[in-house]
């Protein structure tokens, strides 16, 4: 079969061929090869080469690798933790992505990206009402007209999508606590005035 214009039909097609040459190749070295993704336009394909060494391909040593590029123990894979008032397991990491490396499953079987201050919250362990009080504040704070748009310097989109993020946090803190806390009373609890 020769192909006179690529689309993604042929393109699956060649890179399951590419897969089963490279799986020979592979077991030669004692390596892991596969193609991953690509672009293509009529005339041209383009796909990633992964190679791995059987280290990598172990998942556990895998997780490992990833939690010591974060500076965390590779302890907290399938732990839980507390999320708006949904409970996730962590199931990965992706150190790549520095604003949201955790990855979570629901009990669905949904998985979420979450920031690093979701293990602080983990389920195994009730904070006390004066550590949620201290975050409430530090949202609370935030949401400060001077911060949420950081003295003027953010775009309105970036303002806006930062206040919804700082509010969904604070609802999650407020399912924490057991009870919602309007910032006068957050900030006099956490004797800050």
């Amino acid at each position: 079969m020769k192909i006179t214009s690529f689309d993604r039909k042929n393109i699956e097609s060649i890179c399951s061929d590419i897969d089963s040459a490279l799986k020979t190749v592979g077991e030669k070295y004692g390596v892991s090869l596969s193609t991953k993704g690509g672009t293509f336009s009529p005339d041209e394909f383009r796909t990633k080469l992964i190679c791995k060494t059987s280290e990598a391909t172990n998942p556990k040593k895998d997780f490992e690798n990833k939690a010591s590029l974060l500076g965390l123990d590779a302890s907290i894979l399938n732990t839980t933790f507390v999320s708006n008032g949904a409970t996730y397991t962590v199931v990965d990491l992706a150190p790549s992505s520095h604003k949201y490396p955790v990855i979570g499953e629901s009990a669905k079987g949904t998985k979420y990206k979450f920031s690093l201050d979701v293990l602080k919250k983990k389920s195994g362990k009730k904070r006390s009402d004066k550590e949620i009080i201290k975050d409430i504040c530090d949202v609370y704070g935030g949401l400060s007209p001077e911060n949420l748009c950081c003295d003027g310097e953010l775009p309105r989109y970036l303002v806006v999508k930062k206040e919804r993020e700082l509010n969904r946090e604070l609802k999650g803190l407020f399912v924490e606590l057991g009870r919602e806390v309007d910032e006068t009373s957050a900030y006099k609890e956490a004797g800050i005035f």
